[in-house]
């Protein structure tokens, strides 16, 4: 039985996440209740806002529930807490991999997004990319590598360190 080997993924884009959904959606909570008062948050106000809070909380925690590691000859990723996606080694093409530095051809790279989640800086689940499919699990701020495929599938991952994440990548297809 092989052991697990993680690879090192970056840190969540928390700076984005603020920017793009928690400032917005408490600015409007905010605007409401000074708008109205207190004593306006009857019944419906508060479900909505229950309901607000449990978006953030499950937007938080796709954002910081990323995974990546290799087993048992597979490439094991768990992107944006609900999307998941094995990878055998041996139907990754090593000779055409990309490293993606920055992050404009990372976005540019995706094509349209199917089924996903994506906001400035943060990128997670399936995208559509001539005519092939893309699982993506990236952020703007760090590099990505581009894992083609002989499956339908290709991968696109973010890494803190893409040539340490190669390496692991080669020594487990070689080894299995």
């Amino acid at each position: 039985m092989s052991q697990a080997v993680a690879l090192r993924l970056p840190p969540p884009p928390w700076q984005a996440l603020a920017l793009w959904v928690l400032l917005p959606v408490s600015a409007v909570i905010v605007i409401v209740w000074m708008a109205f008062g207190f004593a306006a948050l009857t019944l419906w106000p508060l479900v909505g806002l229950g309901v607000a809070v449990l978006l953030m909380g499950f937007v938080v925690a796709a954002v910081s529930h990323n995974r990546a590691w290799v087993e048992r000859g597979e490439l094991r990723l768990v992107a944006g807490l609900v999307f998941r996606r094995r990878v055998l080694l041996s139907s990754v093409d090593f000779d055409r991999i990309e490293i993606l530095y920055e992050p404009r051809s990372v976005r540019d790279w995706l094509g349209l997004r199917v089924v996903g989640i994506g906001f400035p800086g943060f990128y997670a689940g399936w995208f559509r990319r001539d005519a092939r499919w893309v699982f993506c699990q990236a952020v703007r701020q760090a590099p990505a590598l581009r894992l083609p495929t002989s499956g339908r599938a290709d991968v696109v991952i973010a890494v803190a360190s893409p040539q340490d994440a190669l390496a692991k990548l080669r020594n487990a297809a070689d080894a299995g």
